[in-house]
């Protein structure tokens, strides 16, 4: 009998797959032959150390991933380097698809080792990385091992607003010569008061210019620190998070700008990482976005407010007209989420409601109207009045 070539661990119960598991199932399974193996529930870290040590995988083309989320926010460095070995060990893959207990260094690990072959990337977690791991990760790592072969890659990174990091890191995902098809989220989770997430509190406290922003100059303020604004340092509907930070007005408009995703920044976007692209490059033939977690504020009941983040960041698909078709067009249309779509492990922001509210209550309310001003002399509907806000032109200009 002909040895598998695809094997598929199911996930039927809720129990970690533990190193017993491989080891039993070893003794029935050539894992030297498979092409394809699907570890669909959670594995621990013990068993992927044991796997390194004990099994061969020197036929693996595709790998589905789901490593234990046991303490994932705050790592133990030996447990993360056990990760990192176990992808440093296996022979270099066309098809990753990874979640769970996924630092910057297991990043590095998948890139360093996988880079020359990889074809599709899947990749969660990114959301309990340090802001500057990230930019770090996607603008240094992939420069000096580009993924060559990338054609297909699901990813979720940072929403700072719009600066110069964000943007870099839209240039550097353009610059992948072979990319065509990419599903990025923006997670937009204010680091500076969730618990348990690593890195330096950035202060997302009061950054506002107190009217709609319309250019590129004015946009450039809101990365600065507007700390001295009254307004924005007011306490949002006497709200602490759970490590007893106070929920701040200011807090609020952050998550209103990083939520907001429209036609306009879709198109951006993608014009971004079209620029990047090299002379011989493929053209990027598919961009889903979708912004994710501006109502992550600390676990509390934040009213409608969770329902206006999600309507603003609902998921926008640009599809570029396919070649011999005439002119090249772009076509950019809300869409629905999938199943495919990552959505980051610890929170789902999936807009499952019947529909966003039709008012808002009056904090909410003025702090959304500091950023887009009632245009109708009678007022307007909330749902038409918001836009995206420019991304940092310095940045934009120097591609």
């Amino acid at each position: 009998m002909a040895p598998l070539t695809t094997f598929s661990f199911g996930s039927r119960d809720n129990r970690h797959l533990n190193r017993y598991d491989l080891d039993v199932w070893s003794n029935y399974v050539d894992f030297s032959a498979l092409r394809a193996l699907e570890l669909a529930k959670e594995i621990r870290i013990d068993a992927l150390s044991w796997a390194t040590t004990n099994c061969s995988f020197t036929s693996l083309e595709t790998l589905v991933l789901i490593i234990e989320w046991k303490d994932s926010h705050e790592l133990d460095i030996i447990k993360q380097t056990e990760v990192d070995d176990f992808v440093r060990s296996l022979p270099p893959l066309k098809d990753l698809k990874i979640d769970g207990a996924v630092g910057p260094s297991t990043f590095r690990a998948i890139v360093q080792r996988h880079a020359s072959t990889l074809k599709r990337l899947w990749m969660g977690n990114v959301e309990t990385w340090p802001r500057e791991e990230v930019t770090s990760c996607f603008t240094g790592v992939l420069q000096e091992y580009p993924l060559l072969q990338l054609e297909d890659l699901t990813l979720a990174i940072r929403r700072s607003k719009g600066d110069e990091n964000e943007v870099a890191i839209y240039k550097t995902l353009g610059s992948l010569p072979r990319l065509q098809t990419l599903d990025l989220t923006l997670d937009c989770a204010d680091e500076s008061i969730l618990p348990h997430v690593v890195g330096p509190d950035t202060s997302f406290l009061g950054r506002a210019v107190g009217k709609d922003v319309t250019d590129n100059d004015e946009a450039m303020e809101l990365t600065q620190d507007h700390s001295s604004d009254d307004f924005h340092r007011q306490t949002f509907r006497d709200l602490q998070t759970a490590d007893g930070t106070h929920l701040s007005y200011g807090h609020v408009r952050d998550a209103f700008i990083n939520s907001a995703l429209d036609e306009k920044l879709a198109r951006t976007i993608h014009q971004i990482m079209t620029t990047a692209k090299g002379p011989h490059s493929l053209p990027l033939q598919r961009l889903k976005l979708g912004a994710r977690g501006g109502c992550l504020l600390g676990g509390i009941d934040l009213g409608v407010l969770p329902d206006v983040c999600d309507y603003m960041g609902r998921p926008v698909l640009v599809e570029r007209s396919l070649p011999g078709s005439g002119p090249t067009r772009l076509s950019v249309t809300q869409v629905e989420d999938s199943r495919d779509s990552y959505h980051p492990s610890f929170y789902n922001f999936a807009y499952t409601r019947d529909g966003p509210p039709t008012e808002l209550d009056s904090q909410t309310e003025a702090v959304f109207r500091r950023l887009w001003p009632v245009k109708s002399k009678v007022g307007g509907s909330w749902q038409k009045e918001w836009h995206s806000l420019p991304l940092a032109e310095p940045a934009i200009t120097r591609m």
